[in-house]
């Protein structure tokens, strides 16, 4: 008797149902983690776009501030509306252009997987899900609107005491 105990104490290995079990477990875990990793995936995408074309608008301001071909008008109205194609390759911009604009709002940024017209181009805040499921391995095109206020800080420095 004390032999067929012994036998049964030295057994090595899971049964099925144990094994059933860990891949449950782990089933269940994937199944959580994928949906929460994709969506990250797609957050960090907009966040590349959005800093894409916040560049192309400083690069856009400092074109214009070196330029002596823009004039502002003197109410301040005047309005730019800055495209380029972004090459995720090189990882710079391969063009830039710069256009006035009355049917824009200040501030407004735009994002395409090609080149479109600004009309034709989804505006962030508005598709942001669409924006973040442009690809990041090629190329993708941009836009951002400026205006006077852009191209003159604010003056409410305080010198002195």
């Amino acid at each position: 008797m004390i032999n067929f105990f012994a036998k049964k104490l030295n057994k090595k290995g899971f049964t099925l149902a144990e094994l059933l079990i860990v891949v449950a477990i782990i089933a269940v875990l994937v199944a959580i983690a994928v949906p929460i990793f994709s969506g990250a995936l797609e957050k960090a995408r907009l966040g590349v776009h959005r800093n894409n074309a916040r560049a192309l608008k400083s690069m856009g301001v400092a074109s214009i501030l070196a330029s002596k071909d823009f004039e502002s008008h003197a109410d301040g109205t005047t309005k730019w509306v800055i495209t380029g194609k972004y090459n995720f390759k090189t990882e710079q911009f391969e063009s830039m252009y710069i256009n006035p604009t009355t049917g824009h709002n200040a501030g407004e940024y735009f994002c395409h997987a090609t080149e479109q017209t600004v009309a034709n181009m989804t505006q962030f805040g508005t598709g942001d899900d669409a924006i973040g499921k442009i690809g990041t391995n090629t190329a993708a095109c941009y836009a951002a609107v400026i205006t006077q206020q852009d191209l003159v800080p604010a003056a409410n420095i305080n010198l002195g005491s």
